[in-house]
């Protein structure tokens, strides 16, 4: 449906730049990051009707999740854009600078004329399992750059006992807690229906832990209807 208004937010940590536009001009202002004073500050120019505004907003890491789930609550069209989708759009545009106002308002002209899906929020523990993951990659990291570290320590000209055993203490420490981030990440998943997890698992080079981050970035997969609209979620396709 054609909408009458399009409020694009840029979400930062502290702040919202956010550009209300109606297919002819821009209203811009700038708030403090709280979901509650956006809808307080916008209400007097949202149009009668509530389906004929929508809130567009770049995926963030968390930044944008409690407004966009809080605006989805209340009953507002809400869509959540791929960052690198909207950076080709704006490069369409020719619009260079990178500020936040600007970013607001790319943001609330694409909604207005590209008519982007709308948001689907994930269940809990999808959410959960997201998370889970991030922990393991981080995790994963600290590993390599303590083996590294011990790799380092073999060709020291002089022995180091003690440094050696701190490394190998805390090594073992990261591997018993990435066993477990990896068990909690698979309970997690056996738990989707009707069994994503086995089917996952069953495409070749398709491990437990790439079938548990699948999980966690795309369930549910149903919202998926063509393959079109997964390459577009996932921005490898402008649309």
């Amino acid at each position: 449906m054609k909408r009458k208004l399009v409020v694009g937010i840029d979400v930062g940590k502290e702040r919202y730049a956010v550009s209300l536009f109606d297919g002819e001009r821009f209203r811009d202002f700038s708030i403090p990051s709280s979901p509650e004073e956006l809808l307080r500050r916008i209400t007097p120019y949202l149009p009668g009707k509530m389906r004929s505004v929508l809130f567009v907003m770049e995926a963030t890491g968390v930044y944008h999740l409690k407004l966009a789930l809080l605006l989805k609550e209340r009953g507002y069209p809400v869509s959540v854009v791929n960052p690198f989708v909207v950076k080709k759009y704006a490069e369409m545009l020719q619009k260079k600078a990178k500020t936040d106002p600007v970013d607001a308002r790319i943001l609330a002209r694409f909604g207005f004329f590209a008519s982007p899906p709308p948001f689907v929020p994930k269940d809990e523990k999808a959410y959960l399992l997201e998370e889970i993951q991030k922990t393991i990659e981080d995790y994963q990291k600290r590993r390599t750059e303590i083996l590294n570290h011990l790799e380092t320590l073999k060709h020291h000209p002089f022995p180091q006992p003690k440094v050696r055993q701190y490394h190998e203490q805390e090594l073992q420490r990261v591997e018993e807690t990435l066993q477990a981030l990896e068990r909690e990440a698979e309970d997690l998943a056996l738990q989707y229906p009707p069994r994503e997890y086995e089917l996952l698992l069953s495409i070749p080079g398709v491990g437990k832990r790439l079938a548990c981050a699948i999980l966690g970035i795309l369930s549910p997969l149903t919202r998926f209807a063509r393959s079109k609209e997964l390459a577009s979620f996932l921005g490898l396709t402008p649309r």
